[in-house]
């Protein structure tokens, strides 16, 4: 799995901004809002990691219970989907 288009990330504040650029951003004319966890979690999906793969990576970086984060990259994840910016590999 991978986000389709390539984004560039952006902070505004305490605010991460998810901007299209290139190719996408003729097809996505969004932005996507992100917190610090979401815009990691987005970085990895970025990176092409499965939703396994980024939950066992956070579980490194945050004092979280895997469930917890399960349910974070779960719910990206669904929004991502939603918007059709998921490609399964």
């Amino acid at each position: 799995m991978h986000i389709k288009y390539t984004f560039v990330l952006q902070q505004v504040a305490d605010t991460y901004m998810a901007v299209a650029v290139g190719d996408g951003a003729k097809k996505f004319r969004g932005l996507i809002k992100l917190n610090e966890t979401g815009k990691d979690i987005f970085e990895k999906l970025q990176q092409g990691m499965t939703v396994e793969q980024t939950v066992d990576a956070l579980l490194l970086e945050y004092n979280a219970t895997r469930e917890q984060l399960q349910t974070e990259v779960d719910k990206i994840v669904a929004k991502l989907k939603s918007e059709n910016l998921i490609v399964e590999d």
